[in-house]
Order: C-alpha cells, then sequence, then structure tokens
C-alpha cells in the first residue's frame, strides 16, 4: 500500500516529500467518501462480490469507521428474520 510504502520502507527510491505525503486526514476522507458508494454497490443487480471486497480493503484502511456500520446491517437484517420466523413459528402452533 501507498502510506505504508511512503512512510516505513527504506528503499534507493528517493523518499516522498513531506508534504506530498498522505496523511491521516486524508486516509479518513478517501474511506469516508468511498464507504457511502460500496454500501450502495452491496444491493447491485449484478452482486455483491466487488462490494465486499472494497468494503474489505476499506476496512483494513480504517477499521474503526467500517466494522461499526457492517455490523449495525447484519444485526438489522439477522433481527427482522429472526422475528419473522418466531412470529411465523407462534402463529402455526397457536391453531
Amino acid at each position: 500500500m501507498a502510506y505504508a510504502r511512503e512512510r516505513y520502507l527504506k528503499t534507493w527510491v528517493p523518499p516522498t516529500p513531506d508534504s506530498s505525503q498522505l496523511s491521516d486526514a486524508d486516509i479518513t476522507q478517501f474511506v469516508t467518501g468511498m464507504t457511502t458508494v460500496a454500501s450502495l454497490a452491496m444491493f447491485n443487480k449484478t452482486g455483491s462480490s466487488d462490494s465486499s471486497a472494497a468494503m474489505q480493503f476499506l476496512a483494513m484502511l480504517r477499521p474503526e469507521l467500517i466494522v461499526p456500520q457492517i455490523l449495525d446491517v447484519y444485526a438489522d437484517y439477522s433481527y427482522r428474520h429472526f422475528v419473522l420466523f418466531y412470529e411465523t413459528h407462534v402463529i402455526l402452533f397457536s391453531f
């Protein structure tokens, strides 16, 4: 990744000037901007494999921004299906 190469690796390549290096604010801004695009792509007709890969890469950059969002979506989805299953079960055995 570019930011790791700029900050930590020492090679024969000339160093990137401090004014051109990626800052933490730049990375956070990129992740927040791409999160909405990747989230909307999950519900695309062609499938969600590309968007899941994008979310995985974004989570590597800023897990504190991506992981809670994914857990909220998963918790809401699983809760709705649990309630639907439970209510169907209760209705079937009440007769």
